[in-house]
């Protein structure tokens, strides 16, 4: 169950999550990161059943290639982070984020190549 990503790439990458979350509020989502992923390595960044059918990523991989639409982006840092989403991160950029659509799956893995 819950949220996982394996990376299939050719490089090492860095994943963050942005997530559906009622305590943050309005806007009710949260952000988090960095999960580092070597080749062929795997992590859980959600655990229990997913509640949501829609989550948002950025993956970054140390040669340059990225995951994620210029259409919607969210503030991060290089630093780790776990911030509701309008929460302040210093210094900050902007990223671009790739949409999941879960289903009605409880548990779901994205593979990235």
């Amino acid at each position: 169950m819950g949220l996982a990503f394996v990376n299939r790439y050719r490089s090492p990458v860095s994943i963050c999550l942005v997530w559906y979350n009622r305590s943050c509020g309005a806007p009710p989502w949260r952000k988090t990161g960095w999960w580092n992923l070597g080749v062929n390595q795997t992590a859980q960044v959600l655990t229990g059943n997913l509640n949501s059918r829609y989550y948002y990523f950025h993956a970054r991989a140390a040669d340059g290639a990225y995951w994620g639409e210029n259409n919607r982006q969210i503030l991060v840092t290089n630093n780790r982070f776990d911030i509701c989403l309008n929460g302040i991160l210093e210094p900050s950029y902007l990223v671009p984020l790739r949409e999941i659509d879960t289903g009605d799956y409880t548990g779901f893995t994205v593979t990235l190549v």
